[in-house]
């Protein structure tokens, strides 16, 4: 959609998946329920599928010709993410067996990043913005299948205690999941704070460009219309745009990553073990 919601709304999905993965990766003691329990695992999987069917309904109760060119352009994203979603649901509760689906949701965005190649727009600027979107799309897809790929391979750490190596290797008899999805020894590994770095990019670059270019209006009235017309001006103000996320982004999670350790250490100060249930 064209308007503030249409961005903001799959940006605020975005920010939620991007917050979870964050916390998740981190290692955080008070944190440790997002890697084993079953319903925490289940629950942002559930989430993208429920938030990207809500997101296809709104985009049909918009106003205008619902099955124009740009609503079902919309309709193809929505929907695939929910196909997806549902896939990964299966997979993980064990009704599709094998190993391969586990890559259905980021083969789901690497796809979606190249059919968003062609979602040009009337004007350079926003044009530019849904191509970089289109590349982040498939940067997530990318970090989200080698997440996976890892936690399907990497089942040993020896940073793991006896006690959490145990939890590991029992993760699917003791919750029905798929045992990839609960493996501790991924967190060993930068793969899943790449994955949450791509989600949080994802989420800000869509964030930003709802308040940057709708905010004051739904036909991007928020700019002079002149400036976002001009070649030269509209690249950039995409390459601040793009610059601002990129730095932001980062700068972000490094403070974060540190006053979340710091307030984890005080919180878990008279653990006898600094490894114990550090995963």
């Amino acid at each position: 959609m064209g308007n503030f919601r249409g961005h903001a709304g799959p940006g605020s999905v975005f920010v939620l998946y991007a917050l979870y993965t964050f916390l998740r990766a981190l290692k955080l003691r008070m944190t440790s329920p997002l890697r084993q329990d079953s319903f925490y695992v289940v629950l942002p999987i559930l989430m993208g599928a429920i938030g990207s069917s809500l997101i296809g309904i709104s985009e049909f109760m918009e106003s205008g010709d619902p099955w124009g060119t740009t609503h079902l352009a919309h309709y193809r994203l929505n929907f695939g993410l929910f196909l997806a979603a549902i896939v990964t649901l299966m997979h993980m509760m064990r009704l599709l067996p094998g190993n391969v689906w586990g890559l259905v949701l980021g083969h789901c965005w690497i796809v979606l990043g190249i059919y968003m190649t062609s979602h040009h727009q009337h004007n350079l600027a926003l044009t530019l913005t849904h191509q970089f979107s289109a590349a982040i799309f498939i940067f997530v897809g990318l970090s989200s299948m080698a997440e996976y790929l890892v936690a399907l391979y990497y089942t040993k750490c020896s940073d793991l205690s006896v006690s959490e190596q145990e939890r590991s290797d029992n993760f699917t008899k003791s919750t029905g999941i798929f045992y990839s999805y609960g493996n501790l020894a991924q967190f060993c590994t930068p793969a899943p704070m790449l994955h949450s770095y791509a989600a949080w990019i994802s989420g800000v670059w869509w964030m930003y460009m709802a308040f940057v270019f709708y905010a004051s209006g739904d036909d991007g009235s928020g700019w002079d219309q002149e400036i976002l017309n001009d070649d030269m001006q509209g690249r950039m103000i995409v390459m601040d745009m793009l610059y601002n996320t990129l730095l932001f982004t980062a700068a972000a999670l490094v403070v974060s990553s540190l006053a979340l350790k710091y307030v984890d250490n005080l919180y878990f100060r008279g653990a006898k073990s600094e490894k114990s249930l550090s995963l």
